[in-house]
């Protein structure tokens, strides 16, 4: 979280409400771009992350209506537009049905985005059973909008995962979707070299956020 207090001591969030989904048309075309896309895939595809992370924002930061809560994009399953590539099917703590992460993207009204990427950005956790602990990281990247007939770009805010043993991101191609990208790390140390060398701003300190905030 933002506060840097792991998730791992955060209580669980009950009984909240479902994050809604948009279509594509309505939303990267009728909303003439009000809103901010983004992803949070790799913190449960790579990251292990035992929580939705949109729903814990949307349930600790209520909306004060219905239009600034997030919502997710799902593209059709029997076409072959992605937004992304090499995130696959991963299921959300707690549900049974799988997410085809490479076609879903989240969005959330333009007024709210530093809000919800703040949240998202500074979330650590920890997992002292396989001597686990990472935190979050926020970059911006373009992706072809896999809808558009014309070659349109979408921007959109990826939040990556650093760890003690690998970084996950996704990486930008010169054609087609951005791809998944696993730099292993021998420790802490060259995590955050790796962040510094591209640039890349992040909570992560180098140490297990668990043991930091005992």
């Amino acid at each position: 979280m933002s506060n840097l207090v792991p998730f791992t001591k955060v209580e669980v969030i009950t009984d909240a409400d479902e994050i809604a989904t948009r279509s594509c048309a309505e939303t990267l075309r009728g909303l003439n771009k009000q809103i901010a896309l983004f992803t949070p895939a790799l913190m449960i595809t790579s990251g292990g992350f035992d929580r939705d992370p949109v729903l814990e924002f949307d349930a600790r930061f209520p909306a004060e209506s219905a239009d600034l809560r997030p919502f997710c994009i799902d593209l059709k399953a029997d076409t072959n537009e992605i937004f992304f590539s090499g995130l696959g099917l991963h299921r959300l703590p707690e549900k049974q049905r799988p997410v085809n992460w490479d076609k879903r993207i989240y969005g959330i009204a333009q007024q709210r985005e530093e809000e919800c990427f703040a949240f998202l950005s500074g979330i650590a956790f920890s997992d002292s059973k396989r001597n686990y602990f990472a935190s979050t990281f926020a970059y911006d990247i373009t992706i072809p909008d896999p809808t558009s007939r014309f070659n349109e770009i979408l921007p959109v805010k990826v939040f990556g995962v650093i760890s003690n043993q690998f970084i996950a991101l996704l990486e930008k191609k010169l054609s087609g979707p951005p791809a998944v990208r696993h730099v292993p790390v021998p420790n802490e140390r060259a995590a955050l070299n790796f962040l510094q060398q591209n640039g890349i701003l992040s909570s992560f300190d180098g140490n297990d956020p668990l043991i930091v905030c005992e």
